[in-house]
C-alpha cells in the first residue's frame, strides 16, 4: 500500500490525482498527443501543469497504437530526448489479442520497473469491446480502475472524441467523447482539446477545456506554434450565459445592448458580460456583424468571416 507521508496525493495538485485513471480526448489531428507529450515533458521536469505544481513519478510513455519510429519522430519535433523520456510502442510488441492495459503496464516495467504513471496514447484500442456500447467501456473502465489501486498506478489515457460543428459547442463538453459516455463518467479527470474553428482546420488555435469529475469546468485557449501547442489564456466562463445561449433565438440578430440586459438578468455586471461576448467571438460560437450586432455561428446569415 502507498505511504500518503511520502507519496504525493496527486501528480498535478488538485487537478490530477493519483491511482485514478485521467483521460486527454480530441478529434482526429486536434493535437491531443501533442498535449499528452507536452504534459510529459512538463510534469516530468517538475514545472507547473494549467498553472499548477507538478510532482513526477517513474513514468513511461505508451504508444498504443503508433510505431516507435513515429512516436520518436514527434518526441523530437518538441525538442524531446527520447533518451531521457522513458516510452514503448505496443504496435511493435504486442498481437491483437495481448492489447490490454495488463500487458501496457507489463511492458512498460521492463522499460522502468519501478513505472507508477501511464500515459496510453491510444487507451481505446486497448479496450477488448465496442467503445461505443456502454457495458463494454465500463467493464474496461473498471477493470483498469482496479489494476490502478492494486498497483499504485496512475493512468493517463489518450481518446479520440467526436468533431464539433460551428455552433454546436454549446452541446456538454462531457458528451463529446467518440462512443460511450462511460469513457469520461469513470475517469477523474478528462481533458478535451479541439480546434477553435472546426470550419478551418488550418487554423492552429485551440481550445482546451478541463472537465473534473467533480469542480469547476475551465477553458484554456492554446495555439500551435509550429509543432508545440503553447497556451495562450485562461478564457472566462460564465455558466449562466452559457446557458442562456443555449435558449436564445439564434434566428434574428441580437445587439450588445439585448445580451447585456440577458447577463443582468441573470445578476452579472456589464463587464463581465462584455469579456464573455470577446470570449465567444474568440472561439467562434458568436460573429459580429458590420453593423455591430450577434449572431450564434452556424445561424443563417451568421458570416464567420467577420469578427
Amino acid at each position: 500500500m502507498p505511504n500518503d507521508q511520502l507519496d504525493p496525493k496527486y501528480l498535478v495538485d488538485f487537478l490530477f490525482r493519483v491511482r485514478d485513471i485521467h483521460l486527454i480526448a480530441g478529434p482526429s489531428r486536434a493535437g491531443k498527443s501533442t498535449l499528452a507529450l507536452q504534459f510529459y515533458d512538463d510534469w516530468s521536469r517538475g514545472d507547473e501543469v494549467f498553472g499548477h505544481p507538478s510532482h513526477p513519478l517513474p513514468a513511461v510513455y505508451v504508444a498504443c497504437d503508433r510505431s516507435l519510429e513515429s512516436l520518436h519522430a514527434h518526441m523530437e519535433a518538441l525538442d524531446m530526448d527520447p533518451v531521457a523520456f522513458p516510452h514503448i510502442s505496443m504496435a511493435d510488441h504486442t498481437s491483437d489479442e495481448q492489447r490490454t492495459v495488463e500487458s501496457a503496464h507489463t511492458l512498460a516495467q521492463r522499460v522502468l520497473p519501478e513505472v507508477r504513471v501511464l500515459f496510453l496514447d491510444g487507451l481505446e484500442t486497448l479496450c477488448g469491446g465496442r467503445i461505443t456500447e456502454h457495458r463494454d467501456v465500463t467493464r474496461f473502465m473498471l477493470a483498469a480502475s482496479r489494476l490502478c489501486r492494486r498497483q499504485n498506478l496512475t493512468i493517463i489515457g489518450c481518446i479520440p472524441s467526436a468533431k464539433s460543428k460551428e455552433g454546436e459547442r454549446y452541446t456538454a463538453p462531457q458528451d463529446r467523447a467518440l462512443g460511450s459516455i462511460a469513457w469520461m463518467k469513470l475517469s477523474e479527470m478528462a481533458v478535451l482539446i479541439e480546434p477553435t474553428r472546426s470550419s478551418k482546420p488550418e487554423d492552429p488555435a485551440r481550445t482546451v477545456t478541463l472537465l473534473p469529475h467533480r469542480g469547476v469546468i475551465r477553458t484554456f485557449a492554446y495555439s500551435f506554434n509550429g509543432p508545440r501547442l503553447q497556451r495562450q489564456a485562461e478564457i472566462t466562463v460564465l455558466p449562466p450565459m452559457d446557458a442562456w445561449l443555449l435558449t436564445a433565438p439564434h434566428e434574428a440578430p441580437m445587439s450588445a445592448k439585448q445580451i447585456i440586459e440577458a447577463g443582468q438578468a441573470l445578476g452579472l455586471g456589464r463587464w463581465k458580460v462584455y469579456e464573455w461576448i470577446s470570449v465567444q467571438l474568440a472561439l467562434g460560437t458568436l460573429v459580429r456583424s458590420e453593423y455591430g450586432e450577434y449572431t450564434v455561428a452556424g445561424a443563417p446569415g451568421a458570416d464567420s468571416r467577420v469578427h
